[in-house]
């Protein structure tokens, strides 16, 4: 359990890499549980990657899509990731996946109906692709929430950021920790920094992302690209 490193000089050379363990996963996964769940963040980094996905020539129709983490916004939003995976992943051989939501179509300002609907809709991945904020969030788990501390028996939990836009929902720490398998794809030096400050952090965790770096449960396949 813990983490493994693999460092890359650009972020091509990075995605090539995710894309060929991805691969090897889906591919395992389907072969063990006759279909395969996998949960995507969201936010603007992951766009090439996610195109990239869409292309792959796998059983896409034995796959189902979920979401790591989603903003309370219409799904029509541009800063919707319901949208942006949409745009960007649920495209060409990819668009035969089956895509569950984080949110109902129409979205109400009751927040305790749309996180009872999350949890009510919410299928366990066995991979989620993760990404890491700068001030070492991840998912929608902020350091400032308490989320991320807490052993949340939710599978999905409501959580409103203070230097963010919009209130979230999120895979909770514990939905992370029961995946097979995490990845992690991040890039820049400011992303390394922060990377090695979750690496050397000891319990209780200041950082999101050093609670999962750090989890006893499930492994996190960590791709970084300096460039």
């Amino acid at each position: 359990m813990g983490y493994q490193l693999f460092e890359f000089e650009s972020l091509e050379d990075c995605h090539k890499a995710l894309i060929e363990r991805f691969k090897e996963f889906f591919n395992a996964a389907l072969k063990k549980h006759h279909q395969v769940s996998i949960a995507f963040s969201g936010g603007r980094s992951p766009i090439s990657l996610l195109q990239k996905l869409s292309v792959l020539d796998l059983k896409w129709h034995e796959c189902l899509i979920s979401l790591v983490d989603e903003r309370i916004i219409d799904t029509s939003h541009d800063d919707s990731n319901t949208k942006l995976l949409h745009d960007y992943l649920l495209q060409n051989n990819a668009l035969k996946a089956s895509f569950i939501p984080l949110l109902p179509k129409k979205i109400s300002s009751d927040t305790n109906a749309l996180f009872h609907f999350a949890n009510q809709h919410f299928k366990q991945p066995h991979l989620a692709i993760l990404g890491m904020g700068t001030d070492g969030h991840t998912a929608s788990l902020f350091p400032e929430t308490s989320a991320f501390l807490n052993e949340e028996k939710e599978n999905i939990v409501l959580t409103k950021p203070a230097n963010a836009p919009y209130e979230r929902l999120s895979m909770s720490v514990n939905a992370l920790e029961n995946c097979e398998k995490l990845f992690l794809s991040i890039s820049g030096v400011e992303k390394r920094e922060v990377l090695e400050k979750a690496l050397k952090e000891n319990a209780p965790y200041s950082l999101p992302i050093a609670r999962i770096l750090h989890s006893q449960k499930v492994t996190t396949e960590v791709f970084y690209a300096k460039n």
